[in-house]
């Protein structure tokens, strides 16, 4: 499968007749991750850093998310339905962020254990989920998060 120009890739997405997405990002995730968003079970995607980055403050509601295995292709798309923003995060918060939201993001023990020190924390509600044809695209950083406005975004 070659690999296509990540730009080419999301001008080619759309939302058969929706309004066009104002900015799509790129997340790159674990195959288990990915899978589970796939098959509807992961409803809530979260990315938690002890510095401020990517995707936090850059997420809106109706924004493309594109999901790309680690190491892989490109296997879907979702819709952010809805997106919550914490900073200033300590150990007690980050347990209480998973008591209530861990049966919807279907993270286990060993993921939140990783998260404790984070500072910043994402919460995104995915709406419209839908596989696409397995793609690579030509990324090569460690990049975890892509933010990349699309030319709709720049007219709006």
């Amino acid at each position: 499968m070659p690999a296509k120009n990540f730009a080419a890739l999301i001008e080619s997405l759309s939302w058969r007749g929706a309004a066009p997405a104002r900015t799509c990002h790129l997340a790159v995730g674990d195959a288990r991750t990915v899978s589970l968003i796939m098959k509807g079970k992961k409803k809530v995607e979260t990315r938690f850093s002890v510095v401020r980055q990517p995707p936090f403050g850059k997420v809106s509601p109706g924004d493309l998310i594109v999901f790309k295995k680690t190491a892989g292709p490109i296997v879907a798309t979702a819709k952010a339905a809805r997106v919550m923003y914490f900073a200033g995060l300590t150990r007690s918060r980050i347990q209480r962020l998973r008591d209530q939201f861990d049966d919807l993001v279907q993270a286990g023990d060993e993921f939140w254990g990783r998260k404790m020190n984070a500072r910043y924390g994402t919460v995104i509600f995915l709406s419209d989920v839908e596989l696409v044809t397995p793609t690579r695209v030509d990324k090569r950083d460690r990049r975890a998060w892509v933010v990349w406005p699309t030319s709709h975004s720049a007219s709006s």
